[in-house]
């Protein structure tokens, strides 16, 4: 009478499988979390770039639509059409020209505009009358973040960091702008305007 053996994996052959399995898994896992880390980074990499080109946009925009049209301040002070302050950072404010529509308060169809930085982010604000002392501005939009410079110059007869260059010069505009922003992760952002000449 014979006996005839079962067949199976013996104990040693079962350890050197599971092995495998565990190496396998682990470089899977490693590679997964390489993949989701990548994918994080590039989702971050399109937003900033998305934040980027609405920054742009409205800056182009404001140049764009700018307005030979000094402004009174709250004090009754006449503010200059363009005025470019680098005495405490940049801080740029425009006239600008805006569409009307039913739901702005507008009459004349003019906005004054700020741009600075103000803690690595490019703020934008701007009011809808421009020669009312108690009309209050907008709430500031934080547009870009990871600033680390924003640097506007002028060119007249030559390139200048501030604007007017002369009292009495309020309506007069540049020939044009150069604005450079320096990003994080992205480096520097440089675009010329040029301006409309009365």
């Amino acid at each position: 009478m014979s006996t005839q053996r079962e067949q199976g994996f013996t104990l040693l052959e079962l350890l050197i499988a599971m092995s495998i399995f565990a190496i396998l898994a682990a470089m899977g896992y490693v590679g997964l979390q390489q993949m989701i880390r990548a994918s994080e980074q590039n989702a971050q990499a399109g937003q900033q770039l998305q934040r980027l080109q609405k920054a742009m946009f409205w800056l182009t925009s404001d140049v764009a639509q700018i307005l030979p049209r000094p402004v009174r301040d709250r004090f009754g002070d006449t503010q200059a059409a363009l005025l470019l302050d680098v005495s405490d950072g940049t801080r740029l404010s425009l006239t600008r020209a805006h569409a009307i529509s039913q739901q702005s308060s507008a009459s004349d169809g003019l906005q004054r505009v700020n741009w600075w930085l103000q803690d690595g982010q490019l703020m934008r604000q701007y009011r809808n009358q421009l020669d009312v002392a108690d009309q209050p501005a907008g709430q500031p939009k934080v547009l870009l973040q990871g600033v680390q410079s924003f640097e506007v110059r002028v060119l007249d007869e030559r390139w200048t960091f501030g604007w007017p260059l002369n009292d009495g010069e309020e309506q007069r505009l540049p020939r044009a702008i150069e604005i450079t922003l320096e990003l994080d992760h992205l480096g520097q952002i440089q675009r010329l305007f040029r301006l409309p000449q009365s």
